[in-house]
């Protein structure tokens, strides 16, 4: 199972269950579901083992099981959120994926699709409701981040031997992120974006090209052990 952690747990529901791929049972009793403890600011982020080229990540959030009416209370405080895909644990490394400003209480789904189209080791999940701070009508007083099950699509880099993820490296590329032929090491001799470029002294050793890697990584078809290997 991945590494997680969340910033305000319960007794109830330990981070690791928002990724043990079971989200048939999603309430308090089920033990299906990171539970937290209400807070001005909700953190919880999965250690996706290596960099991946992430396509989309689906969240299935808690609801008792049972009608995700109007009168849910649960729906408020699911409002606002924000996802990171990072290399640290450190949402301010990263960057932002997603940041949600449109639900209402009137429209937000039991469960979402994020699409998310960068390259990282972290996905980072954070809520807030700051003292001081007005958030629009609908909205929880405090945050909270009951999740079931989080699922992170996408593919690993280096390339993965996979249809989904099918942009060929460079001829001359030791390694890329696959999908989309960004090469991260040039094969000995070589060196540019595309490795199109002849060294002139042979005994130079090949530099791995940075280009593309700064970050971020993912696609869809390999996904991460729940966060699983056919999707990531």
């Amino acid at each position: 199972m991945k590494q997680t952690w969340l910033s305000s747990p319960s007794t109830s529901g330990v981070s690791d269950l928002a990724v043990d791929g079971r989200f048939s049972s999603r309430g308090l009793t089920g033990q299906q579901c990171t539970i937290t403890k209400p807070n001005t600011t909700i953190t919880w982020w999965v250690n996706l083992g290596k960099i991946y080229r992430i396509q989309h990540i689906v969240i299935y959030y808690r609801k008792e099981n049972i009608d995700w009416g109007l009168d849910f209370g649960y729906k408020a405080a699911f409002l606002g959120f924000s996802l990171y895909i990072s290399n640290t644990t450190d949402r301010e490394d990263g960057i932002l994926c997603h940041h949600d400003t449109t639900y209402t209480r009137q429209t937000v789904p039991d469960h979402v699709s994020i699409d998310c189209p960068h390259h990282g080791q972290y996905v980072i999940f954070y809520n807030e409701r700051l003292p001081g701070v007005t958030y629009p009508t609908g909205y929880s007083s405090k945050a909270y981040g009951d999740l079931c099950e989080v699922e992170v699509y996408g593919c690993p880099s280096p390339v993965a031997n996979s249809l989904q993820c099918s942009n060929p490296c460079p001829e001359n590329c030791e390694e890329c992120f696959p999908g989309t032929g960004i090469c991260i090491k040039c094969k000995h001799g070589f060196e540019g974006y595309a490795c199109e470029t002849v060294y002139s002294d042979s005994n130079v050793q090949s530099v791995p090209s940075v280009y593309g890697l700064q970050m971020f990584t993912k696609q869809q078809i390999d996904v991460i052990p729940p966060i699983k290997e056919s999707p990531v």
